[in-house]
Order: structure tokens, then sequence, then C-alpha cells
């Protein structure tokens, strides 16, 4: 009896191991569909989304705080561990499922999936943690002062950066701010300081925080996304 009992309890824990395991795990990217892609650069071990939101009431007549019809506008930001072979796969294959890049000429899809594909050799990685941090807002209005705010960011925004594990808080080695429309920046840590590494194969998670601006309406304030490395797990090791 308490071989069988035993045998069905581990049925049961190697069910929930399966199930744990997400798509990335399970197929291969080139198989993945649109809403896999967005769930892994969102929402996934590797994505976190936080978003600030005014919400206003306003009485018959009244003018809205933010030009144009948005009375419910938001700012969101996407901290993606773009370091991360599922996330560069997930960024290759939703840009192959867009219509839009579909109705490209031949030559052109070409050379975004060739510039893509070396993107996915992952070279330069092997000695720095790259976080890619996407912004958005839902009113036009606002999206210029929000991209003007991060495009103007020089090196001492470095110290509103931070990385943090049982090995300390570790402030970036670089960061980049997308030009023109812009939507990101892009923020290295090293993997190691002084022969250590900065997340030690023993912690449960890292936490990656930078600060926001008031924009607008809109109240800033600190984006904290915890990632836990029992969820970043590929073929047994972690990913990040």
């Amino acid at each position: 009896m308490k071989d069988r009992l035993g045998a069905i309890a581990l049925l049961l824990l190697l069910a929930a191991t399966v199930r744990a395991e997400g798509f990335w795990s399970k197929k291969e990217y080139t198989q993945w569909n649109a809403r896999e892609c967005s769930k892994l650069l969102e929402d996934s071990p590797w994505a976190k989304t936080r978003t600030y939101t005014a919400i206003f009431i306003l009485e018959a007549g009244q003018p809205s705080p933010v030009p144009g019809r948005d009375q419910v506008p938001q700012i969101s930001y996407v901290t993606q561990i773009w370091s991360a072979l599922p996330l560069r796969q997930a960024a290759l294959r939703r840009l192959q499922l867009d219509p839009s890049f579909l109705r490209l000429p031949i030559e052109r899809r070409q050379a975004e999936e060739a510039r893509y594909s070396t993107l996915l050799a992952g070279t330069g990685f092997e000695d720095r943690i790259l976080i890619r941090v996407l912004y958005s807002t839902t009113a036009l209005a606002l999206g210029r002062e929000l991209a003007a705010y991060w495009q103007a960011q020089s090196e001492s925004y470095k110290q509103k950066i931070f990385l943090s594990s049982s090995s300390g808080r570790f402030s970036p080695l670089a960061m980049r701010a997308e030009s023109g429309a812009g939507g990101s920046i892009e923020i290295d840590f090293p993997r190691t300081v002084n022969g250590h590494p900065i997340i030690p194969p023993s912690d449960k998670s890292f936490v990656m925080e930078f600060e926001v601006p008031d924009i607008g309406p809109i109240q800033g304030g600190r984006v904290l996304s915890e990632f836990k490395l029992k969820d970043m797990m590929i073929k047994g090791a972690p990913v990040f």
C-alpha cells in the first residue's frame, strides 16, 4: 500500500513539474504563435510589466487635464532580461508573424531576419546581463514628454538603477537610450564582480529596480521587478 501511495505521489509530482514548464520548453520557437510571443515579452519569467495610471472624474463640459480625449492615461514599463535567449527568440518570431512585416519586399524581410539572427547568436552576453526597459503611454500627448525624458538621461542616471541579489546591490556598467521616436533603454550589468557572480546559483531570485519620472498628471516612483530563478530554468539551469 505504501509503495502504491509513493508511486502515486511521484506521478503527481512529475505531472506538476510538467505543468510548470512553459511552452518555451516544450516546442521550438519557430512554432510559437503571436500570443505566446507577447506573453514571453511582456509577462513571463524574463519580463515584467508595471503600469502607472491617472484616473480623472470630470463633470460634463470640464476639459481633460491631458490634451485629447484620454481620461485614463497610462504609462507602462516592461523590464526584459534581454540576454536571455527565449526573449530574443520571441522577438524574432513575433516579427515573422507580423502581417506588416510579411508585406515587406523579400529583400527587406531577409535583411531584418538576418539582423535578428545575429542577435540570436548571443555574442557579448557571456560577461554581461543585458536588461531592456520598454516604455509606452496610451496618451499621445504624453508620449513626446516621456521619450524626451529618457533620451535626455546621461551617465548620472546609472545612480538610479540597481540589480539586487544576496551578493549585494549593483549599479550598471552602462546605459543607452534609444533615439528618435524611441521607446526603450538598454542597461548592462556585469555577470561577475571581483570574480564572484552577482547572482549566485544558490539565490532564489533577484530584483531589478529603477526610478521613473512624473509625466504630466501621472506620478512616477520606483519600478521593482523580481525575477525568480526557478522559473527561468532551461535544460536544468537558470537562463538570464
